[in-house]
């Protein structure tokens, strides 16, 4: 079902931007507008901000909005969160506290309290446990009761010899105080490690039985070519019944087109497509539009139904603004309509001196350095394959100052001006190597 075109490009569109693939960045201030309109023609609008403030490290140590505020504070491999609210009388009270533990990068713990009676009493306790180091087999989630710490729910992982997790199971406390199973999922993966199926299974006092299935189906260029769902009858007969479907087309290098299906009397029915093109990725991994069509099979015509911008820009200063518009057609009034907006400031973070990161010690990288204005510089690298480098410039402000693809080479000019730059350069989207480079007249 897929066209065969090449192209590789991350769809995961997420508030959490920080990545080791992209120019590192930290969010000031947050706003998100929405206006919606109901079946009688009545309107709404939403609005809703969040500010962060940081130390001098770029740790985070306030998150705030309206009605709420958030405060962190650090110890050795903790992480303390106080809790408050903004009563009727504008005064800001304790709500609750939290400490999460850390070993060596992973979550162990995370013990909560409430503010009550002028005093902090327990309330939860999360416990993580790990194995191999790395792969979290275990979460249990305790609440206090008369002074002890009593079990409520778990949640057990399996794990293949790739590191793959091929089965969950949840649990929750009867009124014995025993673990019972409550709702579970099976994966299965395939020789790339590719996700390509999960089962949901959910218990009842009748025993489990299977709910639904959805499968993902990979082409020998490892891109995703379908997506299938199904859901099962209860009680179960081991038929799983069609759902919805999606297949997927590659276009160039930048736009990705989803299919929709939904299985109507014993058929697949083509319902739309969405169109994703794909953006810059330098801050993030988010597109730079997507449009979706819904198809009216009578004119077996596409009608544009949303559209969805994406853009950052640098305002200098260290400064990047990031904007999303959403924009919905009402046929009624043959108009569009701006129905979300989000607004988004963030901070270049303090980039760490490439001679201090063992990661990348050894690994890459560039001569002559100092260089003249305009000379040719040279990425010496151990990679074997350099067919896809990406050499991304700034200057001391933060400014993008060039962005080159290197194809089957190894040079590019530099700046021309004089001055210190930083150099990130990735390799297939993946951040290689951070280097500083001095240009002299």
């Amino acid at each position: 079902m897929k066209k065969l075109y090449l192209i590789a490009i991350g769809l995961m569109i997420s508030s959490s931007l920080q990545s080791q693939n992209y120019i590192p960045l930290l969010i000031d201030s947050l706003y998100t507008w929405s206006w919606s309109v109901d079946i009688k023609g009545d309107t709404s609008v939403g609005e809703f901000w969040t500010g962060f403030s940081y130390d001098s490290n770029d740790s985070l140590i306030q998150r705030r909005n309206p009605t709420s505020r958030f405060n962190y504070s650090y110890g050795a491999d903790t992480v303390y969160l106080l809790s408050e609210t903004l009563d009727t009388s504008n005064n800001w009270n304790v709500f609750s506290r939290s400490a999460t533990a850390y070993d060596d990068g992973k979550i162990i713990s995370k013990l909560t309290e409430r503010f009550e009676n002028n005093a902090f009493e327990n309330s939860a306790l999360r416990t993580y446990f790990y194995e191999n180091s790395n792969l979290d087999t275990l979460y249990l989630l305790q609440h206090w009761n008369n002074g002890t710490w009593v079990n409520f729910y778990k949640k057990e992982k399996i794990f293949d010899s790739n590191g793959n997790n091929i089965e969950e199971a949840e649990y929750y406390i009867n009124s014995n105080g025993e673990f019972d199973y409550n709702r579970g999922k099976l994966f299965e993966y395939d020789n790339a490690n590719h996700r390509v199926q999960e089962i949901r299974i959910n218990s009842s006092i009748n025993g489990e039985y299977l709910t639904g299935r959805t499968d993902w189906v990979y082409g020998n260029d490892n891109l995703l070519d379908t997506i299938r769902r199904c859901n099962y009858s209860y009680p179960n007969n081991g038929t799983c019944n069609n759902v919805i479907m999606a297949t997927y087309d590659y276009l160039g290098q930048d736009t990705i087109v989803k299919n929709g299906f939904t299985w109507d009397d014993g058929e697949w029915r083509y319902y739309g497509k969405e169109l994703t093109f794909k953006g810059q990725e330098i801050y993030s991994s988010r597109p730079d539009s997507v449009i979706f069509y819904y198809y009216w099979e009578d004119l077996l015509t596409h009608i544009p139904t949303i559209r969805r911008y994406l853009q950052y820009e640098n305002l200098g200063n260290d400064t990047i603004y990031f904007k999303e518009e959403e924009y919905n057609y009402f046929g009624a009034t043959d108009e569009w309509f701006l129905t979300r907006l989000i607004e988004e400031w963030y901070h270049l973070k303090t980039i760490v001196n490439v001679d201090n990161t063992e990661d990348f010690k050894g690994y890459i990288s560039i001569f002559p350095n100092p260089s003249k204005i305009g000379q040719k510089l040279t990425i010496k690298t151990e990679l074997t394959n350099k067919d896809d480098i990406e050499v991304l410039v700034f200057d001391m402000q933060g400014m993008l100052v060039s962005r080159s693809v290197l194809i089957n080479q190894s040079s590019f000019p530099a700046p021309n001006q004089e001055g210190i730059y930083t150099i990130l350069i990735r390799e297939k989207g993946r951040l290689i190597g951070i280097a500083k480079q001095v240009i002299i007249k």
